[in-house]
């Protein structure tokens, strides 16, 4: 399935409802007639119950469509957006939400987990585990080029679709980890690709042998680098 088209475009109901059932297949469930749920009228025009996931561990994620208000900033207000439907979902006993937030003609979507579950602490005492305000929200739709996003999408299908195993998936934290791999890579490249001009220079100009002689070391070293974690990767 194309995640992409369905994430980097405007919010449709029916997408995402297949981008999600081919994530979790038949552990979610969508409501033929969505349920109103009553909502802050200065922060959302109407809310709707959607449907919900039945994860393996027995804990149960509610699924909402949100059509936030005129003077709701979409790109600012995580902390409205998360807490807006809270009441709602805790009432069911649900260990937390997905919440697709956006405004009427506009293309930009706020995708926000939201999760709040007890658990037995070292001691045997019960722990409250909750999802940080900033760290499980995220601006989707056209224009917000999402690659990293997509990918956690990608790897949540694989998964073990537990709270745990969802709670990892979308936390910033794991989406900022995979950006500095890939920067770091990336850099890798660029002065790899450096240490090659300038060996090509010095050479040419027939100027100190010995920094000749170091560049071509740093260059052999970071291809035989590679060349290794390449090897690694195809085993």
């Amino acid at each position: 399935m194309d995640y992409r088209s369905i994430i980097e475009s405007r919010y449709n109901r029916q997408n995402w409802q297949g981008l999600l059932y081919d994530i979790f297949r038949q552990r979610v469930q969508f409501w033929q007639q969505p349920q109103a749920v009553v909502v802050d009228e200065s922060m959302a025009k109407h809310a709707l119950y959607t449907g919900k996931i039945n994860l393996p561990d027995g804990h149960v994620i509610a699924i909402y469509e949100v059509e936030l208000s005129d003077s709701v900033v979409i790109e600012r207000n995580r902390a409205g957006i998360r807490n807006l439907l809270c009441t709602n979902w805790r009432g069911m006993g649900c260990a937390g939400a997905f919440m697709f937030c956006f405004r009427q003609n506009e293309a930009v979507l706020r995708f926000s987990y939201v999760s709040e579950a007890f658990t037995f602490a070292e001691d045997g005492s019960l722990a409250k585990e909750s999802t940080d305000t900033k760290r499980f929200t995220y601006l989707l739709g056209e224009g917000h080029r999402s690659r990293t996003a997509i990918k956690q999408f990608e790897d949540l299908k694989k998964s073990a679709l537990d709270l745990k195993a969802i709670t990892k998936a979308f936390s910033v934290e794991a989406l900022s980890d995979l950006f500095f791999k890939e920067y770091k890579s990336s850099m890798k490249t660029s002065l790899s690709l450096s240490l090659a001009n300038a060996w090509s220079k010095w050479q040419t100009s027939g100027k100190n042998r010995l920094l000749v002689n170091l560049a071509t070391k740093l260059c052999k070293s970071l291809h035989s680098s590679r060349m290794q974690k390449r090897q690694s990767v195809t085993m």
